[in-house]
């Protein structure tokens, strides 16, 4: 399959609506989920509840593509980290694969992360632009810290 082949079957695919199954956590499991160590699933959904189901809209979003320099600049930060020829090829026509993105929450289960975070952020807001509202705390989930990287 051709990159021209890929990117027209991502977008010719259209947005789909699924039911999901959803749980209520038992009183205090978050907090205790929470703490230094965390806990395994078994124990997070133990005496968890069924929750109303919920409407989850999925579709694929393709990130704005890579400009020269931002290629050039993610070479200069990493320069033993040469990037492959096909990748190059392939951020700078799309910088992000997100497929199957929950549209509301902004999450997908499989991809290809963009170069940097700010691009992340474009990827976000177009969701937004072209899904409808995105939760301020999805684009907020992908801005670095204070020490990450950028």
């Amino acid at each position: 399959m051709s990159l021209d082949d890929l990117i027209k079957n991502v977008v010719a695919e259209p947005p789909r609506t699924v039911m999901v199954e959803t749980k209520v956590l038992a009183p205090g499991r978050r907090e205790e989920a929470n703490r230094r160590g965390g806990m395994v699933l078994s124990e997070l959904l133990a005496g968890a509840t069924r929750g109303e189901p919920r409407a989850v809209r999925y579709g694929h979003i393709l990130g704005p593509p890579a400009s020269p320099a931002a290629l050039n600049a993610w070479s200069e930060r990493f320069p033993h980290h040469t990037l492959p020829a096909d990748l190059r090829a392939l951020v700078a026509r799309v910088n992000g694969i997100h497929l199957w993105t929950d549209l509301v929450e902004g999450r997908s289960y499989e991809g290809l992360a963009p170069l940097s975070f700010a691009a992340m952020r474009t990827v976000l807001r177009r969701i937004a632009v072209v899904h409808g509202d995105l939760p301020r705390s999805a684009v907020e989930g992908c801005m670095p810290t204070s020490g990450s990287p950028r």
